[in-house]
């Protein structure tokens, strides 16, 4: 991963570059002492992160900024602005541009580097989403069975239509978690000023600044509100961890054909988690996991098959209430030697016609573009014909519906 410094400054640059190299940050640093020379290293470098003065002479940090953002290659780089300034009007502006954070001069090594690889992390969830879309991408094979390269096509339309929903959930935590390492940046300052003139008054013996300005702050409400904020970052932290766990469980991607040990309970709570920006402005959820034992199928053949009575859960409930939220219960248990699963919905339910043709390939009730009417015919094919389970469906029209899905436990 490469960084790249732009700063018209070369001890700057020397300090910067010294305290990254002294740490395990692990990054190729280049430098540019004017936003020109930058442009020209941006030509020819792939840069990760950049380390970008605000005041320079010719093109200035904010104008270098403008113009990275609005290139198309150049948007995934994390830019840091460097800045002796405290107008926190300039910062908002940076900020609204587009940068990921700031660091003010003079640098503090611990400081420094810790803000520094917090971007680069962020760099480097970004690059393993990527590689991880690429590796999905590269799964596919061309298959000779149409009904197979039909249901991963399905599949992938699936993840499609919950792709934004998925990025909205990441969205949400990694936006407090930015906005507390802001409050934190602050925080941390207030600490280091109120350091440095301890430092001071220690070689005089005079302590009287020090004290003042230990008057002049809060410190025990600053203290009380960084543990807080180190509590809202770690949860922030973990719902991420999460979301990117259960997608990762959902897909399966490395062994998308593969017979494994698999636990029911554990894979209704993963497609939950995926499908839940879909699910929580239209319906509540209740679940009743019994103790079930593990078994061994394609999980993510499975996990396929329970999006997609989600999903369908999901339509029919926003077709039947406009202003009320729906039910969608999901029960788990054993009963002769098999796992049942019920998911039920309380949407507008299905007609006598719609039940009889239901699981035939191509029938939809949806509109022309939102479904393709293949969604149950491969689950069909994946529970009977695939696991030797049985689906079964009841449905009451303005009442609502109930799949039930046997999988056999031996």
């Amino acid at each position: 991963m490469k960084l790249l410094i732009v700063d018209d400054s070369k001890l700057n640059r020397i300090m910067a570059s010294n305290y990254i190299s002294n740490s395990d940050l692990d990054l190729e640093i280049l430098e540019a002492e004017s936003s020109e020379e930058a442009m020209l290293v941006l030509q020819d470098e792939d840069i990760d992160l950049i380390l970008l003065d605000i005041i320079m002479s010719g093109m200035d940090g904010i104008g270098l900024l403008k113009w990275i953002k609005s290139k198309d290659i150049y948007k995934h780089i994390k830019v840091i602005m460097f800045t002796t300034l405290n107008e926190k009007t300039l910062l908002q502006d940076c900020f609204d541009i587009g940068a990921s954070d700031f660091i003010q001069k003079p640098i503090e090594n611990i400081e420094f580097v810790a803000r520094i690889k917090s971007i680069k992390r962020q760099r480097q969830l970004e690059l393993e989403t990527q590689a991880y879309i690429q590796e999905i991408t590269e799964q596919k094979t061309i298959i000779s069975d149409v009904q197979m390269h039909m249901m991963q096509q399905d599949k992938m339309a699936s993840v499609g239509q919950l792709a934004a929903g998925i990025a909205h959930e990441i969205n949400n935590p990694l936006g407090f978690i930015s906005s507390n390492f802001s409050m934190l940046k602050e925080y941390t300052n207030t600490f280091v000023d109120a350091y440095k003139q301890f430092l001071l008054d220690a070689q005089t013996g005079d302590f009287e600044a020090s004290r003042s300005l230990f008057l002049d702050e809060d410190f025990s409400e600053i203290i009380e509100d960084m543990d807080e904020l180190f509590d809202e970052t770690a949860i922030g932290v973990d719902r991420v961890k999460k979301i990117v766990t259960s997608l990762r469980n959902f897909s399966r991607v490395d062994r998308t054909e593969a017979v494994e040990a698999y636990s029911v309970n554990e894979g209704l709570k993963d497609t939950l988690i995926i499908a839940s920006n879909n699910i929580k402005y239209v319906a509540n959820v209740e679940t009743d996991f019994g103790s079930v034992p593990t078994i061994n199928v394609i999980a993510s053949q499975i996990n396929q098959v329970f999006l997609n009575i989600l999903v369908n859960a999901v339509y029919a409930i926003s077709s039947k209430f406009e202003n009320a939220m729906g039910l969608i219960t999901v029960n788990t248990f054993v009963e002769d030697g098999y796992i049942v699963i019920e998911l039920m919905d309380n949407g507008c339910g299905m007609s006598e016609e719609t039940l009889r043709s239901l699981f035939h390939p191509f029938y939809t009730t949806k509109p022309v573009g939102d479904g393709t009417g293949l969604g149950l015919s491969i689950s069909y094919d994946i529970i009977v014909n695939k696991h030797n389970g049985r689906i079964e469906v009841d449905s009451v029209k303005g009442q609502g519906s109930v799949f039930k899905i046997w999988l056999p436990i031996n």
